[in-house]
């Protein structure tokens, strides 16, 4: 069964059908026309499916009932603050720069990547990593197409550019220097199930830890910082530069940039 592909169906109607035969053309992946046939049962065949519905992109893995679509989260009313001159906490982190050159190393929802895009503006640039395939399609596409009704964050979304790829062979063969700012949201430990919106997305994500190593090629590969989301203040991979706590108490661990050590 795990070795099954991923499948792409639409919703039985003619303009998500199209859209879904290109969605599986661009991702190689085979498109199986819906029919009738339930989530179940395409479900049964599969790794799970990516459906096409007319507005967004869901995914459905086998056993779960709870589809995983893209929602900014937290990101706008955190941006709407930002822009009343609120401090955000990973923004202050990250002491981001208008034109700063980003990696989110860790995408998940988004809401992250998103934020740290509103704070490097327009003349910057954002790249983010995502290891799960199901999360960096679902993702990419709501960023595509997800519309807040404000120009700014909308300009935010689109301008993040998803990858599908393992950071670590990605700073393995990055340059020196290469990013201003280097981004982890590592999954936790200990799950914080009070957070909806985190459950879908936990059964998708990589289980792995950071480790030392991981840590290390990215303070090469930064020009200035790095910075860690951490459930606690004390953490396997070493001492941070400077500690910084949420409202919701967890922790920026900031590591400056090994040319800067």
């Amino acid at each position: 069964m795990t070795d099954a592909p991923y499948l792409i169906t639409d919703t039985d109607r003619s303009e998500t059908r199209e859209r879904a035969q290109q969605m599986a053309a661009l991702l190689h992946l085979p498109y199986l026309p819906r029919q009738g046939r339930s989530i179940a049962a395409l479900c049964g065949t599969s790794r799970g499916v990516f459906v096409v519905e007319q507005k967004a992109l869901a995914f459905y893995a086998p056993g779960s009932k709870t589809a995983f679509r893209y929602h900014p989260s937290s990101a706008i009313p955190r941006i709407r603050d930002a822009s009343k001159g609120i401090a955000d906490p990973l923004l202050v982190a990250c002491e981001v720069q208008k034109g700063d050159r980003v990696l989110d190393a860790t995408l998940g929802l988004g809401a992250d990547a998103l934020v740290l895009s509103w704070g490097i503006g327009e003349e910057g640039e954002l790249i983010a990593l995502e290891h799960s395939l199901p999360i960096a399609v679902v993702v990419c596409d709501g960023l595509r197409r997800y519309q807040s009704n404000r120009a700014t964050i909308d300009a935010a979304m689109r301008r993040i550019r998803v990858f599908h790829a393992d950071h670590r062979h990605f700073l393995r063969h990055a340059e020196s220097s290469s990013f201003d700012i280097i981004y982890f949201d590592p999954m936790f430990v200990h799950p914080r199930y009070a957070s909806a919106g985190i459950a879908p997305l936990r059964a998708l994500a990589d289980p792995r830890p950071l480790s030392g190593d991981t840590l290390a090629l990215a303070r090469r590969v930064a020009r200035r910082r790095v910075v860690v989301k951490a459930e606690a203040e004390q953490v396997c991979w070493g001492k941070a530069d400077r500690l910084i706590r949420t409202h919701s108490g967890l922790y920026y661990h900031v590591f400056e940039a090994a040319s800067r050590s």
